[in-house]
């Protein structure tokens, strides 16, 4: 109880910025009013800037790391297991043209805190309330939601255009897709209602996302929507933030 008294007051002295203020008052847990954002439970993470990503054509946009990306310790260098190589493979023939890809590397740097673009990301394997949330256009065509469960710092080898193959260093993270729900846009934009519950079937590429492709981290709420016969279905509620918002 004292966490969530303190967090909602760390909320509601924090400096929303302009046209954004409204999120603040859908935040804030006063009072159970019923069939409004006031009565969720929202989740303890750091929020971040929202963030221009790499879009368009994967194979015309520079994945690889960026002076922008910074892993931070601890850093464990381990091996990859052989089905999360082959998902890797299936990213890269995402992100390069066919046949460019040389070599994929077996091993590679795991880590659990990114810094990108002066943001702070965490990802948690087991946690669902400390790891960050992204949106990212990479599952599909479209931006879609994700819960980061680790980071990698990864190596292949690229035929490049001149014809010489050269070493490309990649951070990439593994995530789990919120699933679509039929309320998505119950909501005004940019609030959108996901499922409270993970794809099942997920593209091969799609296990792991360039960081580049970070679109917005964002609030995840834990909310119930009204069904009929005076029932309720448990959902999650996404807001991307623009700026800095620590709850």
């Amino acid at each position: 109880m004292m966490r969530k008294f303190l967090r909602e007051r760390e909320l509601m002295r924090t400096v929303f910025p302009e046209g954004m203020e409204e999120f603040q008052q859908l935040l804030y847990c006063e009072g159970k009013q019923k069939g409004t954002l006031l009565e969720a439970s929202v989740r303890a993470q750091l929020f971040c800037n929202m963030v221009v990503s790499e879009t368009g054509n994967p194979a015309n946009a520079n994945l690889s790391k960026t002076e922008t990306q910074v892993p931070l310790p601890p850093i464990k260098r381990d091996a990859i297991e052989g089905p999360d190589l082959r998902r890797l493979q299936k990213t890269y023939g995402k992100m390069y043209a066919a046949g460019r890809i040389l070599h994929v590397s077996n091993f590679c740097d795991k880590f659990k805190h990114l810094l990108y673009k002066d943001c702070r990301y965490m990802a948690d394997l087991g946690s669902h309330q400390q790891a960050s949330t992204v949106f990212a256009q990479w599952f599909d065509d479209s931006s879609r939601p994700a819960i980061i469960r680790e980071f990698l710092q990864h190596d292949v080898v690229v035929k490049m255009e001149s014809g010489k193959s050269q070493r490309v260093t990649h951070l990439l993270a593994l995530v789990e897709w919120y699933a679509s729900h039929p309320q998505r846009n119950r909501y005004s934009k940019p609030v959108e209602v996901w499922a409270n519950y993970f794809e099942s079937i997920i593209p091969e590429h799609a296990y792991y996302v360039p960081v580049g492709r970070f679109q917005s981290n964002c609030v995840s709420v834990k909310y119930q929507v009204p069904l009929l016969h005076h029932q309720q279905e448990k959902v999650f509620v996404l807001i991307p933030l623009p700026n800095s918002v620590r709850v």
